[in-house]
């Protein structure tokens, strides 16, 4: 129910967001294109035939007429995504768009992480672990004699 005070709000045009007006769903909304790929089973595998068929089989006149307003309606939408973040790519010499519809579609790559000294090789006893900070900074150029003395 939009209540008198909403009301008057909206009748002269204001959409301000208060704690009295606030809209019915609240949120974001789900990606129709993620959805889309999930239902239709299209594998990352397809989206990079598609992106390379497109890209490296197409000339830039080609790819111009496919997003042109009056072809659009035949393309699938993904084919237009991918050939307008391509173009624009081109214009600014730049990847930028295309990896962004890409991460969109595919999710970001997972980047792995690996840590070279375990836990267990860091001395518990306090000591040892000031020798071996020590003995670090020196290896990296940055040991202060006075300033480890202080402790």
């Amino acid at each position: 129910m939009i209540t008198e005070k909403q009301q008057q709000a909206l009748s002269k045009g204001r959409h301000k967001f208060t704690s009295d007006n606030q809209p019915k769903n609240k949120g974001r909304k789900k990606s129709q294109l993620k959805d889309f790929v999930k239902t239709c089973n299209i594998s990352s595998s397809d989206v990079m035939k598609v992106f390379q068929h497109l890209i490296f089989g197409s000339t830039v006149e080609e790819l111009k007429e496919l997003v042109k307003p009056a072809n659009q309606g035949s393309q699938p939408v993904i084919v237009i995504l991918l050939v307008k973040a391509f173009l624009e790519d081109m214009k600014n010499g730049t990847l930028r768009e295309a990896n962004t519809v890409l991460d969109r579609i595919l999710g970001k790559p997972i980047q792995q992480l690996t840590i070279e000294n375990a836990v267990s090789e860091i001395p518990e006893d306090p000591e040892e672990r000031r020798k071996l900070t020590e003995d670090l900074q020196k290896e990296l150029g940055v040991f202060r004699e006075d300033v480890s003395k202080e402790d």
